[in-house]
């Protein structure tokens, strides 16, 4: 009996430590996206800092364009050079306006 509670208790703190590293790694990836990712970063550093986006739409494209991702909220505005979408936890969606001289313009976070 005692090593069934040993094992039982064994799994049960494996799985809290599995949840919480899981927690931990989707908070990071929100942080990025809410807290360090600003207008005047170079498309570089939002890439070494976030990684290779889901979606790049090339510019130039009007307001009025259909470039958005389906089932997500998102804002009109003009891409001048590219915009680079990326997606967060749970339902979040960034789009990373890059302008002509390959800084971030302009950042839009929104949800499904």
């Amino acid at each position: 009996m005692k090593k069934v509670l040993k094992c039982l208790l064994m799994t049960v703190l494996l799985f809290i430590l599995l949840v919480s590293a899981w927690i931990g790694c989707v908070l990071l990836v929100n942080y990025k996206f809410y807290f360090l990712l600003k207008e005047g970063l170079t498309e570089q550093e939002v890439i070494r800092m976030l990684g290779n986006p889901v979606v790049v739409v090339q510019g130039p494209k009007r307001a009025t364009d259909r470039y958005y991702v389906p089932g997500y909220e998102y804002q009109s505005y003009p891409v001048k050079k590219k915009v680079l979408i990326y997606f967060g936890f749970p339902d979040l969606i960034v789009y990373v306006y890059i302008d002509d001289e390959g800084t971030v313009e302009k950042i839009f976070r929104g949800g499904s």
